[in-house]
C-alpha cells in the first residue's frame, strides 16, 4: 500500500468511529434500562450521595437516569447521522460528534439529579405535594 492508499484506508476506519461510540452508548443505555442495579452498591448504576441514601431514591434515580440516558442516546445518534449527511470533512464530524457526546453524559445526570430534588426531601423522604 502506498501513502495515499494508507490514508484513505484510515479514514474508512476513521468515519465509523462515531458509529461505533454511538452503539457502545447504546449497549450501555440499554444494559442499564433492562438489567437496572437492584441493591445499593459502589459498582452498578446511577451512583451518587443523593441516590445512594435510600433503596426508593435507588430505584427512582436509577429508572428515571436510564430513560433519560437513552432519550440522549438516541438524540445523539440523530445528531450523529446529520453530520454524517451534512458534513463531508471526516476529522470535522469526530471532532463535533465527540464533542457533542458530553451531553450525552452531563444533560442525565443534571436531570436526574433535579428530579430526585423535586421528588425527595434532604432526609431521603418522598416529597408529597399538595394537589388544589
Amino acid at each position: 500500500m502506498n501513502e495515499f492508499e494508507n490514508k484513505k484506508h484510515l479514514a474508512k476506519i476513521l468515519n465509523f468511529l462515531p458509529m461505533g461510540f454511538v452503539l457502545s452508548l447504546c449497549l450501555l443505555g440499554l444494559g442499564m434500562y433492562f438489567f437496572p442495579a437492584i441493591e445499593i452498591n459502589h459498582f452498578y448504576g446511577y451512583r451518587t450521595p443523593l441516590s445512594m441514601l435510600n433503596a426508593d431514591i435507588w430505584q427512582e434515580a436509577n429508572t428515571y437516569f436510564a430513560k433519560i440516558f437513552l432519550i440522549s442516546v438516541l438524540g445523539f445518534s440523530l445528531l450523529q447521522i446529520i453530520f454524517y449527511f451534512l458534513i463531508r470533512k471526516v476529522i470535522l464530524r469526530i471532532l463535533l460528534g465527540f464533542s457533542f457526546s458530553a451531553l450525552v453524559f452531563v444533560l442525565p445526570i443534571f436531570l436526574t439529579e433535579k428530579h430526585l430534588a423535586h421528588t425527595f426531601d434532604e432526609k431521603g423522604f418522598r416529597v408529597h405535594k399538595l394537589e388544589k
